[in-house]
Formats: structure tokens, C-alpha cells, sequence
């Protein structure tokens, strides 16, 4: 992580983050592991419901910097308008086509790690700068809501 004063916005690549204040960013970025670290550590929310508590499951996922990086390699900062175009166009191809929604998502498990379990697949992400690479954790939700993931 590298500071630079002139920065006029905080810019990632797949290897290094350069900001205006080095420290209000590793601040932040302290403050959202630790967030991750407790949300990780969670199975579920209790909740009562007449008179028992029923569990409510919950599983923590990701995917790299953002929605563009992550399912079109984009890496450039977009503005609102074209986030929203882009979303709009892979919901188009992945309606058409929901195989290639799965496919997509084994291909940013492996790339990114190529984790066998939801468990590894958080540990890489938070090693090193893997979580600034392109990938996603997303192909394990299929086989959690389908139970397979405890």
C-alpha cells in the first residue's frame, strides 16, 4: 500500500492499493477484517418465534474488488451509469443461459485460489493482496442453500 498526496482517488490494482492517507486506509481496512473475521464466525441468527428460538442461516461470501472486476475482468473505475449497464447485460447472458452463470462462477473459484472448501476459499482471500485479484467465492452458494454446506 503505497501514499500518494496528488492520488485523486483511491486506486487498486492486482498487486498494490495507492491512496491520498496510507493510514486512514489501513485504518478502514482494519476495522472491515475485523468485521469479516466476526461475520465468518457465524452459522446463523437466532431469532425467537412463538415460543422457541429458531436458527436462521447465514453464510458470509465475496467477490474481488467489485461486480465489474469480478464477472468481467474490468479493473478501470466506471461510473454509475455504466456499473448499472453492465450488471444489466451479464443478468441478460446469465437469464439466456443459466449454465454459463455456474460455469462462471467454478471459473472464479478457480482462479482465485481454486479453493476446495468455503473454509479455504475465505483463508486465500485474506492472505497477501488475493483479495484485490479477480475471483469469487460465490460457487459455494449453490451447495449451502442446497444443505451440503455445513
Amino acid at each position: 500500500m503505497r501514499e500518494n498526496p496528488s492520488a485523486e482517488e483511491t486506486l487498486y490494482s492486482t498487486t498494490d492499493i495507492v491512496t491520498t492517507n496510507r493510514d486512514a486506509l489501513i485504518a478502514d481496512r482494519t476495522t472491515k477484517r475485523n468485521g469479516v473475521g466476526s461475520l465468518l464466525k457465524l452459522d446463523g441468527f437466532r431469532k425467537k418465534q412463538g415460543g422457541r428460538t429458531v436458527l436462521i442461516p447465514y453464510r458470509l461470501f465475496y467477490v474481488s474488488r467489485n461486480l465489474e472486476h469480478a464477472f468481467r475482468g474490468r479493473t478501470d473505475n466506471l461510473d454509475a451509469q455504466h456499473k448499472q449497464s453492465g450488471a444489466i447485460k451479464l443478468a441478460d447472458r446469465f437469464t439466456r443461459d443459466p449454465n454459463l452463470f455456474s460455469t462462471t462462477l467454478q471459473s472464479l473459484r478457480r482462479i482465485h485460489g481454486n479453493p476446495a472448501t468455503w473454509e479455504e476459499s475465505w483463508r486465500y482471500a485474506m492472505q497477501d493482496f488475493h483479495s484485490l485479484e479477480r475471483g469469487s467465492n460465490l460457487a459455494f452458494v449453490e451447495p449451502y442453500l442446497a444443505g451440503e454446506l455445513q
